[in-house]
Parts: structure tokens; sequence; C-alpha cells
């Protein structure tokens, strides 16, 4: 999978639990479409923006059963959250890296503290090494990376400590009704990725 920059909504939690709960009631694309262009559903101001968000929103959707859209519908926050964090993991890989090398390196030496100064080294690290991402933008680069702890931030796995710079990693038990659909759809490695 490539690189992607990911510099636009980073977890978009409540307009994907709408858009969710409205195709689980069987309502076509267009019609959504219609809601969120027409009647300002996601409250963005501009239809670019609306339409840039119900593009993101449908393309985490995409391929995947439709019991996802209920954990996204009808599922409590925890559910929720972790399942946005599911489909965001499915398309950005660098995120993915970040947890896979980083925050579960921290966690195998018990230590679940990290500080700006780590983060920044890891993906000034990662930059140098994959030319896919040295060839971003300076600008490109910086916003990608903070909206993929943006992103765990909004999942509840990093929560910011007292110093704007250091945040706590939070592992804990993906709920069982998620953990068993990943398991049957396939998609057992992204339980770790989960913190789980």
């Amino acid at each position: 999978m490539l690189y992607i920059a990911h510099t636009k909504n980073p977890f978009p939690l409540v307009e994907a639990a709408n858009v969710a709960e409205l195709l689980s009631q069987g309502i076509s694309i267009e019609k959504i479409r219609s809601k969120v262009l027409d009647d300002d559903l996601f409250q963005l101001r501009s239809r670019v923006s609306r339409l840039g968000m119900l593009r993101s929103v449908l393309n985490f959707f995409d391929g995947l059963s439709d019991t996802y859209l209920d954990f996204l519908a009808r599922g409590d926050l925890e559910l929720r959250k972790l399942t946005l964090l599911f489909l965001v993991l499915r398309h950005n890989r660098l995120l993915r890296d970040f947890v896979r090398e980083f925050l579960w390196d921290k966690l195998s030496r018990m230590d679940s503290v990290i500080h700006r100064n780590q983060i920044n080294a890891f993906f000034t690290v990662k930059r140098e090494q994959i030319p896919a991402l040295a060839a971003w933008s300076d600008s490109t680069f910086q916003k990608a990376v903070s909206n993929s702890i943006l992103a765990l931030v909004k999942s509840g796995v990093l929560y910011p400590l007292d110093q704007k710079d250091k945040y706590q990693i939070r592992a804990f038990p993906v709920p069982t009704q998620l953990k068993q659909q990943l398991i049957n759809d396939g998609f057992s490695e992204y339980l770790r990725l989960l913190l789980n």
C-alpha cells in the first residue's frame, strides 16, 4: 500500500456515524449526498468541504461488511471510536507504521509516556528512509503527522498529559463484537494496531 498524505479529516467520528446510520437505514448514497450538500448534514461551511468529507467517509466503508456500519451507527462511544480507528488505520499507512513501530515498542518496554520530541524523531527518520515521504512538501508532511497524532488522541489511544508535548498511551481491550468481526473478516492484524 502506498503512503498517502492524509491532511484533512483525521477522525470524522460524528460524520462517519451519521452516514453509517443513513446507510444502515437503506438510504441511497445519492440521497445522503443531497443531505450532506444541500441540508448541510456535516455543518461545514463550503460545499467543497462537505463533498470532500463525504468522499472520505464513504471511502472508509468501501469493501466492508454492514456490521461496521452498525457499530458506528448504534454502538456505544468506545465501540464507535475503535471502529473508526480501524477504518482510519486501513487507509493510513503512516499511522499504521507509527503504531506498529513506535507505540508498540514503547509498550513492550513498559513505557506508556511519549514526548513530542520522540514523536518528531520517529517521523523524521521515517521520512529520511522512505522516498515517497521525502517527496512531500514540509507543510504536507507536518500536516499528515499532526493528523496522525490527532486521530490517536480523538480515538482515546493517546491521552494528552499536563504538558502540551507529552502523551500517555492508553491500551485497552477491543470490544468483543468488534474483535470477533475483525477476526471473522481476516483483519486480526488490526487488533494489535488497536492496542488490544
